[in-house]
């Protein structure tokens, strides 16, 4: 991955015109499919420490913790017909900067496979849509890796959630596009033995992310990165040299190039994406 001021300068000058417009996927022939279900559920929130006044004689201050951050919010499709009460894949799409589950989960919507699909809510408002981890143009990559880690750890303890409530059929499988695609590599690098298939679009992976080298063969995702030759948002050579560093830390990973192509998903590749899904819902 490129390092220095000049690759974060680039990539943070590129996300400012990032909108969701520019993220609106460039993908002909959304279909239907599935029924939706929007589901939110929050944590409660303790109350917060004083301040400001010094404790009397004799008192001491209470250290409390931090109240816990609300779930996520998402949305579930049933796909292929499937049934909410049956066991299914479940596979989880993450959408990127200034999206929306609504509008990201439109191009999966035309799987004809029986799967769960689950579409999270990033956190914070961007724009029309939502973003993952906070915008600063002037960031510093341990900023960015920062930024991934903190939403990283809202979708594994989303994944403990969804596994709670719905009949899953093996281990999961998470794709995600631009923010979403670096939120992807983050969770197989993090928490590689709870993932059977990792499909990351458009994204890359800070080297403070990557996980450290094993002595021995650990469980770990098949990983199939997917990235256009033209994309200036998230440079190509980055997300081509993270793929290389994690196959070398020993994932089985496949790196699929699109000459020509820009930051988006255009036809080609959805279709690529489906039929690796195909393999894995129905091996």
């Amino acid at each position: 991955m490129t390092h220095g001021t000049n690759f974060l300068a680039t990539f943070a000058r590129a996300f400012v015109a990032l909108t969701a417009l520019s993220l609106g996927l460039a993908i002909v022939g959304c279909g239907r499919g599935g029924t939706p279900d929007r589901d939110s559920a929050s944590a409660s929130v303790g109350g917060a420490a004083s301040a400001g006044r010094a404790p009397a004689s004799g008192a001491h201050f209470r250290t409390q913790k931090a109240p816990p951050e609300p779930a996520l919010r998402y949305l579930t499709f049933q796909l292929g017909g499937a049934r909410e009460e049956e066991e299914l894949p479940l596979l989880i799409a993450v959408h990127g900067l200034g999206d929306t589950p609504q509008n990201f989960s439109r191009w999966l919507l035309s799987l004809d496979l029986k799967l769960r699909l689950v579409v999270p809510e990033a956190p914070d408002p961007y724009g029309h849509g939502y973003s993952w981890f906070p915008y600063r143009e002037h960031r510093t990559e341990h900023e960015l890796a920062t930024g991934i880690a903190a939403s990283r750890d809202r979708l594994e303890r989303l994944l403990e959630q969804l596994e709670r409530r719905f009949p899953t059929r093996g281990k999961p499988a998470v794709l995600g596009f631009s923010q979403g695609g670096m939120l992807s590599f983050a969770l197989a690098a993090h928490t590689p033995e709870r993932w059977s298939l990792v499909m990351p679009l458009g994204g890359l992976l800070p080297r403070e992310l990557e996980p450290a080298p094993m002595a021995t063969p650990q469980t770990r995702p098949e990983v199939v990165a997917f990235h256009g030759t033209e994309d200036r948002l998230v440079p190509f050579a980055a997300a081509k040299a993270t793929s290389e560093r994690l196959s070398k830390l020993g994932y089985v990973l496949h790196f699929h190039s699109y000459p020509g192509v820009g930051h988006q998903i255009p036809p080609s590749m959805r279709d690529a994406v489906f039929a690796r899904l195909k393999e894995w819902a129905e091996p």
